[in-house]
């Protein structure tokens, strides 16, 4: 039976900088609402170019 569960997730990622030896960017903390079953696998992954979480099958 599918069910709704809400997450507070938050992205961060390290580049490397110019005037810095490393720049990190964190995306600050966000609820998701997510619809998800009992047995199957998912995988939570974050769009850098559209900024917003993305859920799928695995």
């Amino acid at each position: 039976m599918p069910r709704t569960v809400v997450l507070e997730v938050t992205y961060s990622y390290t580049r490397p900088g110019v005037i810095y030896k490393n720049v990190t960017t964190t995306r600050g903390s966000s609820k998701v609402s997510l619809t998800v079953e009992s047995g199957k696998a998912y995988l939570l992954s974050f769009d850098k170019k559209e900024e917003q979480f993305i859920l799928s099958e695995e």
